[in-house]
């Protein structure tokens, strides 16, 4: 099931992605929904071979044997075609006539809606397709983290203002 990290902007949901693909050795595709992508972007575009129309593989799509995480960045951002297009891919692994093999796995990065961002609601049906997991920050366990890796003033900074972490 694919994962989606759900939280603040800047508040290192597509690191953590990055880090995953990273110690697992995965090739990691990062596809920004809301920007500039077309359905012929997702599922390719049609070619004539010998009288058959066929559709030709997007440049993004990962080689079968090659383990890779596909993170799809703001889905709730993205124009309807292309959540249609997504839709299938969380579903059933695949996108028109091109399935991912079982070494491809797939993520999802995107704030939450409300009034602080201008996202639409994601499809109830879409949502039940992944697990969705909570990101928020936590001022304990960052300056637990950073501290002796980060400037003291920093950390002086940030205990005084912690609202400020995100």
């Amino acid at each position: 099931m694919p994962i989606a990290l759900v939280g603040a902007k800047g508040i290192g949901k597509s690191d953590i992605f990055k880090q995953v693909a990273k110690e697992e050795y995965l090739q990691y595709i990062d596809l920004r929904l809301a920007e500039n992508v077309d359905s012929g972007d997702l599922i390719g575009i049609p070619y004539n071979d010998k009288g058959i129309m066929r559709w030709s593989t997007p440049e993004w799509w990962p080689t079968p044997d090659e383990p890779a995480l596909i993170v799809l960045e703001e889905p709730n951002r993205a124009s309807r075609d292309i959540r249609q297009a997504v839709f299938q891919l969380l579903n059933e692994k695949k996108i028109h006539t091109h399935s991912l093999s079982e070494n491809h796995f797939i993520g999802l990065a995107f704030n939450p809606p409300g009034d602080e961002y201008q996202v639409d609601d994601l499809d109830p049906a879409m949502i039940r397709r992944m697990c969705v997991i909570p990101v928020e920050t936590n001022i304990k366990t960052f300056l637990e983290y950073a501290t002796g890796k980060l400037d003291k003033n920093i950390i002086e900074y940030l205990q005084i203002n912690q609202n400020l972490l995100s």
